[in-house]
């Protein structure tokens, strides 16, 4: 990933340019005047492969959002734009609008996207339970899966496939609304059609046959990946309820079902979280995808709660 020396610039202002904003800038009507393309910078929130995420400002309202910056690298086809400007769901980040900038050189281009700004994670949420010896409240996992289930039901509506899914991309807002972040890997994917596996996403909340592509360099591996989501937040929901990482390097490495209840019943604790629980992750994570939910059905057990 190349970097612009702007980058480590806490305060800078970026004027976004009209003539590069209306290239990319479809996602929202215009804004009315020219103070609404400026930005101040205040501090990095994100870093990695994908580019940066800045925390920043809008100069003439205050308002505070997040943008993320990513490198056009032209060996590489960038679909978040596309797939982001199209999607509006309560439960999945806004994209506000975007624009292009350059680099130290004029052929380094950049794009920036600009979004609703949250300042907490899932991730982080798991960590402070842990850290207190505490175990997440049901009432805020029901309220957080149901949450995702309807943002994920509602993408895959629009035949997307997120690809992603992990406690750091689900991100929490006031009043414990929590969305769907970072469409870096998604992509559009035909339902009546197995994939060949495209080896995208975080390696441990990857579904086996992902995982087993990339542990052992395996090619043309055909999933799924409508149900490799349904396994990644399966995980997710898994990690939250024991808030143990290693459960996850377990499961990854079982090859029947049995064996995957049989380590999970060391972790999971039957006196806070019902049966009927355990039993939609149990669906969620089933080494054979046909017999995984899909969204809509989850959403439908998970509002019976």
């Amino acid at each position: 990933m190349k970097k612009n020396n702007d980058e480590n610039s806490d305060n800078k202002i970026i004027n976004m340019k009209k003539e590069n904003s209306d290239k990319a800038n479809n996602a929202q009507s215009k804004p009315k005047n020219k103070s609404d393309y400026l930005y101040k910078m205040e501090r990095v929130c994100g870093n990695g492969s994908f580019g940066i995420v800045f925390q920043a400002k809008k100069v003439h309202t205050g308002e505070i959002v997040a943008i993320k910056k990513v490198y056009q690298d032209k060996r590489y086809r960038n679909r978040e734009y596309a797939v982001m400007k199209n999607l509006d769901h309560p439960n999945i980040v806004k994209l506000y609008h975007a624009f292009y900038t350059t680099g130290e050189k004029q052929d380094e281009i950049y794009l920036n996207l600009v979004m609703n700004y949250a300042s907490d994670n899932l991730n982080r949420i798991n960590k402070y339970y842990a850290e207190k010896k505490e175990m997440i409240p049901t009432f805020l996992l029901k309220l957080y899966f149901f949450q995702v289930a309807r943002a994920l039901n509602y993408i895959h509506s629009k035949h997307i496939c997120h690809r992603d899914i992990k406690p750091q991309n689900i991100l929490i807002f006031p009043n414990n609304i929590y969305k769907i972040a970072d469409m870096g890997e998604a992509k559009e994917i035909d339902k009546n059609r197995m994939q060949i596996a495209t080896l995208r996403g975080s390696e441990l909340f990857m579904s086996p046959l992902l995982y087993e592509g990339l542990k052992y360099n395996k090619k043309n591996i055909r999933h799924n990946p409508y149900k490799s989501d349904m396994f990644s937040l399966g995980l997710c929901f898994l990690y939250a309820i024991c808030l143990n990482l290693k459960v996850l390097e377990y499961i990854r490495e079982m090859k029947d079902m049995n064996s995957i209840k049989s380590i999970l019943n060391k972790f999971l604790d039957k006196n806070i979280y019902s049966n009927k629980l355990i039993e939609i992750i149990y669906r969620m994570i089933d080494l054979q995808e046909e017999k995984r939910f899909d969204f809509e059905e989850l959403e439908k057990e998970l509002s019976k709660f």
